[in-house]
């Protein structure tokens, strides 16, 4: 194991939290539990109305390790941007853990470790499986599979990414697989060159997404193939928004004219929106053929009508600067 300044500095940990009183002790107590005992975590109570600050203070009461502090709500982005600055400058690698996750025992200690020994990487991450409410396993090994299931892209196609090798900018080109973000722990400098979360509040449910995209220009992210994370679905999860695709959208635009893309991540980004695209259509075709079957018929011409668009996106290679129909349905401020 490495012995640099970058190996001994401790961990920090930020945990936004916005009315999570149901779940943040459970996540804290996760925290707490670590083998790898050199961390320090901020929670950013993001003007909660219930006992989330209560909650947090609590833990910083018992263990010198918490910090509890408020802002007035301004999204997951602004509160990790807050929770960061106050880790301070000389925390060796940082995660951002949403505060309804659990962590096993070891994901901290299994993902440094990851880091140290795998030359050229930034960061590494696990895999994750959904728990309920009460913290039961739902579906075992069903996320987990999701999470495996990266994917490249080459000649406007995904084709499956080869399992020994890291996550990398290509891999999040195409689809996020470092979700929950509790799932990361990469370089604390890696994380300051990419700059901060957005703060966009119509983006909250892809900021880290869009994050991790900017993070992977610097490196390398090392898969760990084992469940380090409990993803807890519940009725109030910011990922299950109905503006969820219009978001996406939105990150995936941002990304294709991005003027940090070198030469070869235009390439990449252009192979993932035509991939993006051919998905599209081949979902749409096969949801048409079942409705037919099935006798559906306006259900059929719904999913068969917009093709023609898909294959012209496809076509044209990028996606048009302006809001797509998906986004101003979402309510989503201009493009321009």
């Amino acid at each position: 194991m490495s012995t640099s300044p970058r190996s001994s500095a401790p961990v920090g940990v930020v945990v936004p939290a916005h009315n999570a009183g149901r779940f943040l002790a459970e996540t804290l107590e996760s925290v707490r539990a670590q083998t790898l005992t050199d961390w320090r975590c901020v929670v950013v109570d993001d003007g909660s109305t219930d006992d989330t600050l209560a909650i947090a203070e609590g833990f910083a009461a018992r263990d010198p390790r918490f910090r509890a502090i408020r802002q007035v709500n301004g999204g997951p982005g602004a509160a990790r941007n807050h929770g960061t600055l106050e880790l301070g400058p000389d925390v060796g690698h940082m995660s951002f853990m949403d505060a309804d996750d659990v962590w096993a025992p070891h994901a901290l200690e299994t993902l440094k470790s990851a880091i140290d020994e795998t030359p050229g990487a930034i960061g590494a991450h696990g895999l994750a499986d959904w728990i309920d409410e009460r913290g039961s396993p739902i579906s075992p090994g069903t996320f987990t599979s999701i999470g495996r299931g990266r994917l490249g892209c080459s000649g406007g196609k995904h084709y499956p990414w080869p399992p020994d090798q890291p996550t990398n900018f290509e891999v999040l080109v195409t689809h996020n697989v470092l979700f929950p973000p509790g799932l990361l722990l990469a370089e604390a400098s890696a994380f300051r060159a990419a700059g901060l979360f957005t703060t966009q509040r119509h983006l909250q449910g892809v900021a880290d997404w869009e994050m991790f995209q900017r993070l992977a220009r610097f490196g390398d992210l090392q898969l760990v193939d084992e469940v380090i994370l409990g993803y807890r679905m519940h009725d109030t999860n910011i990922s299950g928004s109905s503006t969820m695709a219009a978001q996406m959208t939105s990150v995936r635009r941002s990304c294709f004219y991005s003027p940090e893309n070198t030469a070869e991540q235009e390439r990449l980004v252009r192979d993932a929106w035509r991939s993006q695209q051919r998905g599209d259509a081949s979902q749409r075709w096969r949801e048409g053929r079942r409705h037919l079957k099935s006798r559906e018929f306006r259900s059929a011409v719904v999913r068969v009508s917009r093709l023609p668009l898909v294959g012209g996106r496809y076509l044209w290679g990028r996606p048009r600067k302006r809001l797509t129909r998906t986004e101003r349905r979402a309510g989503f401020p201009s493009a321009g």
